[in-house]
């Protein structure tokens, strides 16, 4: 698991003490292209924000599933069914 933010690595760096608890890692989009790349911008505010999304990424590389939802309940649950189903 690897997140993502717009936000600066100074800010990410208290963010990941404080917030999740160092739970896993925070990367700096500082710039938003990552953002941009993925089309995640939130469209209410555009550019600086990123709507909250997971990615399920098979063995050969490509994106096997993808759940967005700005509530962080469920991410977990439907990333797990999905590699589930893609085991079968």
């Amino acid at each position: 698991v690897i997140g993502m933010s717009n936000d600066d690595i100074d800010t990410l760096k208290k963010f990941s003490v404080e917030a999740c608890r160092s739970k896993f890692a925070v990367a700096a989009d500082a710039g938003g292209k990552v953002i941009k790349d993925y089309d995640v911008a939130l469209k209410m505010v555009p550019g600086t924000m990123a709507d909250r999304v997971s990615y399920l990424i098979a063995p050969d590389g490509k994106v096997a599933a993808v759940h967005a939802s700005m509530n962080p309940d469920g991410h977990i649950d439907a990333m797990l069914k999905a590699a589930q189903q893609l085991k079968k």
